[in-house]
């Protein structure tokens, strides 16, 4: 098995500067759309698209840039390797082409996450999501094809995981693992710069980050439960059927959380947790390079 893309890749920063929304406004590159306050006919905002990127200039002297420094870089997609290095070189690029200084560039949002390539159908493996934090799963949209789950936290974070082979047509089993940060406070890292995402300490918090997204989601699989004692067949039951959750303290969460996995374990025939974890680990550290 194999896995690529890390690690980087949607981001919304915010930047103060006069001299650079006028510098972008007169770059060749961009072809800005005018947005007015209709009663007032007042010029609120400017809009323009490049190569993956959205930049909106405000008459506050404010730039935002949201967008994909994945898609960028490769000019519209995004399903091959992102190093460490192909991120330095994009943020060079950003500021030789627009003169975006990534040390001023605060982060508003950030997503992250890894590609993997599994040995399992990615779909069986999404029907088989049971709860992140023992909330259940809701279906994602999708670009184009595509079928995944996602599953957001106090409207803090989220977690995606989607069929990202289904959805750009590739030929392996690719199984795209995401943490969506919308507020930054929930990446627990204080203020953070486009700058910062080249420091190795940063990245290494982020691949922490997806373990624990994973250590905190019940997954099921095929299992043979005809060698479950009664004690397990009760504990699975109880897990797989939602209609139970409501009824379960903070204490009992936590054994049945404990105890399913240990059965799935035991059991299960796909083996997807050790092999998620593992494809993450192993190509989050060989990125880093």
């Amino acid at each position: 098995m194999q896995c690529s893309r890390l690690m980087y890749d949607g981001i919304k920063v915010s930047i103060r500067d006069e001299a650079l929304v006028e510098k972008l406004r007169n770059n060749d590159l961009l072809k800005f759309n005018q947005h007015c306050y209709i009663p007032t006919a007042e010029v609120t905002s400017y809009t323009s698209k490049y190569g993956g990127l959205n930049f909106e200039l405000f008459s506050s002297s404010r730039v935002t840039i949201n967008g994909s420094l994945h898609k960028y870089y490769n000019n519209g997609n995004n399903h091959d390797d992102f190093s460490m290095q192909k991120l330095k070189y994009t943020l060079m690029r950003l500021s030789d082409e627009f003169g975006v200084d990534p040390n001023t560039a605060r982060l508003n949002n950030l997503e992250f996450g890894v590609n993997i390539n599994t040995s399992f159908s990615p779909n069986a493996f999404l029907n088989d999501l049971q709860s992140y934090k023992w909330q259940p799963f809701n279906m994602m949209s999708v670009k184009g094809k595509g079928y995944g789950k996602e599953c957001f936290h106090f409207r803090q974070y989220g977690l995606k995981i989607y069929n990202k082979g289904l959805q750009y047509g590739l030929p392996k089993n690719t199984l795209r693992i995401e943490k969506k940060i919308i507020t930054m406070c929930a990446l627990k890292r204080g203020h953070l710069y486009l700058s910062d995402l080249t420091n190795p300490e940063l990245w290494t918090h982020c691949k922490d980050e997806l373990i624990e997204l994973l250590d905190h989601t019940i997954i099921n699989e095929p299992v043979n439960s005809k060698e479950f004692t009664k004690n397990e067949q009760r504990i699975y039951n109880a897990v797989i059927n939602q209609s139970n959750w409501v009824n379960f303290t903070r204490d009992k969460k936590a054994r049945y959380k404990k105890s399913f996995n240990q059965i799935i374990s035991d059991y299960g025939t796909q083996n997807y947790r050790a092999s998620i974890l593992d494809l993450v680990t192993t190509k989050c550290d060989e990125l880093l390079v």
